[in-house]
């Protein structure tokens, strides 16, 4: 997979693909595969410190080869599914060295998206970090997404942990962990509840492009 700033960073802009070959559907015969296009944009819509505002935005599309149907309503499985997303940001650095925001997001995921009130979702998240030492700090953060497997709002807490330049580590919740052994090369490795496990580990052929190979289960 080749990405445009991927590899996990924070490039303003962001593409990547990816295809899964073919594979047979259990029941039915049929195969399943598809080829999935992401990109993701981010911009700052108003700065004057210590206040930062960004605009966020998202699509996904799943473009699927199959004549698979659905079990329970015999239903044919939609050739397209969208993921599509709109969020704004505010962070405020304190005098203190304490930085903290709220991110507010809307979306919609479905064959189509916001054709209908059951197929949009929206969340929030609040976060305050304290800084700790000179490279660690306390992390505490605030998450409700009531379409997501924990449909209540979760406090979460964690201490990011930096020995040198080359690794650093969120020690709780979210756990992730980043690991950069020469200027070219670097390892993450997330999780968070319930069921979602990221491991990346990623090249950066130049400035602009970076190939990765990763390891996503989610929700």
């Amino acid at each position: 997979m080749m990405g445009m700033g991927g590899g996990g960073n924070r490039s303003p802009l962001q593409y990547r693909t990816m295809w899964q070959p073919e594979v047979a559907v259990e029941g039915q015969a049929t195969d399943f595969g598809l080829i999935q296009h992401d990109l993701r944009l981010m911009a700052p819509i108003w700065m004057a410190d210590p206040h930062i505002v960004m605009a966020t935005g998202g699509a996904r599309v799943d473009l699927i080869n199959t004549d698979a149907v659905l079990p329970d309503t015999g239903r044919a499985f939609p050739s397209e599914l969208w993921n599509i997303s709109l969020g704004l940001n505010y962070i405020r650095r304190f005098d203190n060295g304490r930085t903290g925001g709220v991110n507010l997001n809307i979306g919609s995921s479905s064959d189509q998206p916001f054709g209908a009130a059951r197929d949009i979702n929206f969340g929030a998240v609040a976060f305050l970090r304290v800084p700790h030492r000179e490279r660690n700090a306390w992390n505490f953060v605030l998450v409700y997404a009531p379409l997501s497997q924990i449909a209540f709002p979760i406090p979460m807490a964690s201490y990011y942990w930096q020995p040198s330049d080359e690794f650093s580590m969120n020690i709780g919740l979210p756990l992730q962990m980043t690991y950069r052994p020469t200027d070219r090369w670097t390892f993450d490795l997330s999780y968070m509840l319930l069921t979602t496990i990221h491991a990346q580990g990623t090249y950066q052929v130049n400035e602009q492009w970076c190939a990765y190979g990763a390891f996503d289960w989610q929700n």
